[in-house]
């Protein structure tokens, strides 16, 4: 899935002292059971994965807490 969605931009996300950005990508169409948006991880690589391109308040409120995710994971594996 990570692969074959379009990126449409970058989060920067400060991990420790390291700045990481995480690409967005939009999930192809025909997936519309998928939250608004989410952080996905297949073996190395990692995005946030939102449903369609928007910058309406839901959406950016979706991208946040996937970021949040993001920092999570990425905080157990750069910093252990």
């Amino acid at each position: 899935m990570i692969d074959s969605a379009e990126i449409v931009g970058f989060v920067e996300i400060k991990v420790g002292s390291f700045d990481v950005r995480v690409p967005l990508r939009v999930a192809p169409h025909e997936v519309d059971d998928r939250p608004l948006a989410a952080f996905e991880v297949e073996g190395d690589r990692y995005a946030i994965i939102v449903r369609e391109q928007s910058r309406d308040a839901a959406m950016m409120e979706a991208v946040e807490q996937a970021s949040v995710e993001a920092l999570q994971h990425l905080s157990r594996k750069m910093l252990n």
